[in-house]
């Protein structure tokens, strides 16, 4: 859709822009509640069940859950993708310690040897391998232009093992200003990108001195140099006598001021060594293929995560009891595997003139592993990818407010989701970026438009309690058409979302009358705009009524006055 001087060229079938619009509301109700809440219900039950165990990356309850997808594609007519329903790949599950580990520091002749397990242990993220190298003590390990703050600024990590403290200064008061700074992957990339070749971790006062579980994080393995996590009494002793830990804590979180250094004749000797389980998953994809040959090419990819994080072992758990228990993941995200699943079946039974590309992904708990493994190996070109739509925890609607991310990476998808959700009696809850905790931000990183659907966080999220008797199947129902239509938008054409410049190429026919390039500028006597203006004047409209369209066609001296007769989408 562009606009010019005013005036909506309409970049789109506009048949199929009336059908997506022109219905009553007792209609789409009645098509709800008969057929999707149903299905939909039927979906998550089963992906939630006992029976998945969770569907943790690698295990057998996740391919179980990818064979049900699988078989409904095909059920459905839903192609594979070069021959098969499954994109595999492998994503590292567990982490245990080799048998060379060990850490010492040595100071003037004198050697200090640090107990695995008891003074430190290496974080799942640790390079293997041997370091031998000076110390220097790096405050909180941050780098802020925007403070002002620079703990590397007056020190040369280059060739060092840093030492750095957790959280970051000042994080319980009501203005701090690192909070953004405080991961240990934050401070782990910083410490490489200022030349460092280990990382020691050390728990502020605040904090317990507890050494982190070694166990897989989000994102998996990194390795680019070793990472240690170390209790405070093995830091204590290191440091030079006129310096602790306890008045370090201090000085920079009441100064907001670095308070760096070098550890004068130190130097760390560090082995690393951790052995790595690889299991073996897959993303589960189908394809309906284009109706028309010039555009079946140009693909719409939809997408949802279907993994969970098992019984809290293959991703972040909130759960903090002490029997083991599956977290079966209705909500996140059953529910948004089960809604690709409807609005594939209905696709599937009326293709559009463009191709969609289904993808149920793996490794989203793990750290988007399955999304970013597709982008890095696509099976259908990116740069034939127009466009991302994805659906992570849509189940929980409440007061009606659905969360859309991405709406500024076209500049057309934020009055579009607008008009949507007057159709729908959605309030859309809109963030511009197209970065974010879930799948899109894989294909917004490869320069694609993306949205997000999400309904929001709540209580039982990556908890047991997440079952599929909570799930608002009616309000999953609503994103499930919201989802469709906007998929529909795009494969008839009416969002350029490359914003190429110029007229969008037009492809329309309504019995034959209009024709490519036309301008639309009104409908009966309502002057049309711009997209929402269209959205309201064609509400007024049921099935089987007529209207007289006005358009400006190419070089014509005068507009043009066309009759069409609105009809239900089959």
């Amino acid at each position: 859709m562009k606009y010019n001087s005013g005036n909506l060229t309409v970049a789109c079938s506009l048949l199929a822009l009336l059908l997506l619009n022109a219905f009553n509301s007792k209609v789409k109700a009645d098509e709800t509640t008969n057929h999707s809440v149903n299905a939909l219900k039927n979906h998550v039950k089963y992906l939630a069940s006992d029976e998945l165990e969770g569907r943790g990356t690698g295990t057998a309850g996740n391919r179980k859950a990818a064979e049900y997808i699988a078989a409904f594609f095909k059920k459905h007519g839903i192609a594979p993708v070069n021959g098969s329903y499954f994109q595999k790949f492998t994503v590292t599950t567990q982490v245990r310690l080799g048998k060379d580990n060990k850490a010492e520091f040595r100071s003037n002749g004198k050697k200090t040897k640090w107990k695995l397990d008891k003074d430190y242990r290496p974080l799942p993220y640790s390079r293997n391998g041997t370091v031998t190298a000076g110390l220097v003590f790096a405050g909180y390990g941050i780098t802020a232009p925007e403070q002002n703050f620079d703990e590397y600024a007056n020190i040369d990590a280059g060739g060092k093992v840093v030492i750095v403290l957790r959280s970051s200064p000042n994080y319980q008061a009501e203005d701090a200003k690192f909070d953004n700074y405080a991961s240990l992957i934050y401070k782990y990339r910083n410490a490489i990108k200022h030349g460092a070749v280990g990382i020691i971790y050390v728990s502020p006062t605040s904090m317990s001195d507890e050494l982190f579980p070694l166990r897989i994080m989000r994102g998996g393995r990194d390795g680019g140099i070793v990472a240690l996590h170390v209790r405070r009494k093995a830091i204590k002793d290191i440091l030079p006598k006129d310096q602790s830990l306890t008045t370090l804590e201090t000085i920079i979180s009441d100064q907001l001021e670095p308070h760096s250094f070098e550890i004068p004749n130190g130097q760390m000797n560090i082995s690393s060594t951790l052995e790595f389980v690889e299991e073996p998953t897959a993303n589960v994809l189908g394809i309906v293929r284009g109706s028309d040959p010039n555009l079946a090419d140009e693909t719409i990819v939809v997408g949802a995560h279907f993994d969970h994080v098992g019984y809290g072992d293959r991703g972040a758990s909130r759960y903090r009891g002490s029997e083991k228990l599956i977290h079966p993941g209705a909500d996140d995200n059953a529910s948004g595997t089960a809604s690709i699943m409807e609005i594939a079946a209905r696709i599937a039974a009326n293709p559009l003139p463009r191709s969609v590309l289904f993808i149920a992904f793996s490794g989203e708990e793990m750290g988007l592993l399955g999304s970013r493994y597709y982008t890095e190996n696509s099976l259908i070109p990116l740069q034939n990818t127009v466009a991302m739509i994805n659906l992570d925890m849509v189940g929980r609607i409440t007061d009606d407010v659905i969360r859309i991310t991405g709406t500024g990476t076209s500049p057309h998808w934020s009055s579009l989701v607008d008009s949507l959700g007057k159709i729908y009696q959605l309030s859309v809850a809109k963030t511009p970026g197209g970065l974010g905790p879930s799948d899109h931000a894989s294909f917004y990183r490869k320069n694609i438009p993306v949205i997000n659907f999400f309904s929001g966080l709540h209580k039982d999220y990556h908890r047991p309690s997440d079952t599929w008797d909570k799930i608002n199947y009616p309000g999953m129902a609503k994103v499930v058409d919201f989802a469709l239509d906007e998929a529909l938008v795009l494969h008839d054409g009416l969002l350029d979302v490359r914003d190429l410049g110029g007229d969008a190429q037009l492809r329309w026919e309504i019995n034959g009358r209009m024709q490519a390039g036309d301008v639309l500028k009104k409908i009966d006597d309502a002057w049309i705009a711009d997209f929402e203006e269209l959205v309201a004047a064609l509400q007024k409209y049921a099935p089987a009524d007529s209207a007289k369209i006005t358009v400006l066609r190419g070089n014509a001296p005068s507009e043009i006055t066309l009759e069409v007769m609105f009809q239900a989408r089959q």
